[in-house]
């Protein structure tokens, strides 16, 4: 299991980076500030119906949907993905890290 949470966690750090290098030719590379692109602009870039979707799904289906929805899910979708990819890569190389145990 440490291996698998190792190899993700370096999956998503070179994922991060790749997305940091697309920011960066978005923005720069045009003659535009440099900008990291929100979390909900990206998923809305890849399947805008899914992600129109979720606010329903999430106030319906969920004990405290609003809530949920309001300070949790909408911030994060708020965020640029690239903090976000680095964060999850932290947390697996962490789980990934330690001795292996004897049986």
């Amino acid at each position: 299991m440490r291996k698998t949470f190792r190899v993700l966690s370096y999956v998503l750090f070179v994922a991060a980076f790749v997305r940091l290098y697309f920011d960066f030719t978005a923005t720069v590379m045009q003659d535009r500030a440099f900008r990291m692109f929100d979390t909900g602009e990206i998923w809305a870039s890849i399947h805008r119906e899914s992600l129109l979707g979720l606010q329903p799904g999430v106030e319906r289906y969920l004990p405290s949907g609003p809530w949920i929805w309001e300070n949790l899910v909408f911030p994060v979708l708020q965020t640029p993905l690239f903090p976000i990819m680095i964060g999850f890569a932290i947390l697996f190389w962490i789980a990934g890290r330690g001795e292996p145990q004897l049986r």
